[in-house]
């Protein structure tokens, strides 16, 4: 395999469909610190995007891949390509430097608290997919892992000021959102897991258990965010219609706990997210700022209590 063959499937191994999470995220975390967007940042957004996704994505294949073979999502390369053991020794290898470029830039900084969140992301993406920690066979310890998806980003950016004082339970419940998308996506390949044997969240505490714990956090945010709605009513409204959505999914879900059904929930809440993408990306390119980005930046300190 050359060089462009390896280059196209460590791009569809990387999830492109997911690489605008951690960069909204970083993005998010510099508003909050009333940071603006130079060329350093630029480089760590860009390495966010594909180094890093390759690095989580990468690591999670190589060691799923006897699960994979029959796993029929990977028949579609928008969730990762299907790899073999001779693509493991390169793949382990474009995975470590990924994640070597993203070390190696965040210690640029000499900043400690940016340091700190740059070794914490990578070592929850590493601990996750591999021995013998391996959380994603750790139910519920899976999904919690998910929190670091966005903590890790917000908090890259926001450290960049010197502080962290964005940390607060407020904060870490908006984080376990993402711990509530990842309980609901493994109803998705309930049955091919269970055929495969793998542990995950749905395979070892069942569909309905994953769709009710979603549901709850979805439920504890959505109760969040109508208590900000005086502070930030455009946010709050677009938050509670979410959050709403995504609750009301995961409680059909938890009443018909199906693999089919938890595709379809999951389905349209990715169509709802892209929905939403290709919105702020018009409304930017119209009017030159991202939408509630001035709503944002006024709520933030009385949201998180900074500045």
């Amino acid at each position: 395999m050359d060089f462009l063959q390896k280059l196209t499937k460590a791009f569809w191994i990387s999830r492109p469909l997911f690489w605008i999470g951690p960069f909204a995220a970083y993005k998010a975390g510099l508003w909050a610190a009333g940071l603006s967007t130079g060329p350093f940042e630029w480089l760590e957004l860009f390495l966010l995007a594909f180094p890093l996704s390759l690095f989580i994505y990468g690591l999670n294949d190589i060691y799923d891949i006897k699960y994979d073979q029959k796993n029929p999502r990977k028949e579609t390369p928008v969730w990762g390509a299907r790899i073999s053991e001779e693509d493991v020794p390169w793949l382990k290898n474009w995975c470590y430097a990924s994640a070597a470029a993203l070390l190696i830039v965040a210690f640029s900084t000499l900043n400690p608290l940016h340091i700190l969140f740059a070794v914490f992301g990578l070592s929850i993406a590493y601990v996750y997919s591999t021995p013998p920690i391996r959380l994603k066979e750790r139910p519920i310890l899976d999904s919690l892992a998910a929190m670091g998806y966005g903590l890790f980003a917000f908090g890259m950016a926001f450290t960049l000021s010197g502080s962290a004082e964005f940390l607060d339970w407020k904060f870490l419940l908006l984080c376990t959102t993402l711990s509530a998308f990842h309980a609901l996506s493994t109803i998705m390949d309930m049955d091919e897991d269970r055929k495969a044997g793998a542990r995950t969240f749905s395979t070892v505490l069942g569909g309905r258990a994953a769709a009710l714990f979603a549901a709850a956090i979805f439920l504890l945010n959505l109760a969040l965010v109508y208590s900000y709605s005086q502070i930030a009513p455009t946010m709050a409204l677009a938050g509670e219609i979410s959050l709403a959505l995504a609750a009301f999914l995961s409680l059909f879900v938890a009443a018909f706990p199906t693999s089919r059904n938890g595709k379809l929930a999951f389905k349209i809440l990715i169509i709802y997210g892209m929905l939403w993408g290709y919105f702020l990306i018009i409304y930017y390119f119209l009017n030159g700022r991202h939408f509630l980005q001035d709503e944002f930046v006024n709520a933030v300190p009385q949201l998180l209590r900074v500045r």
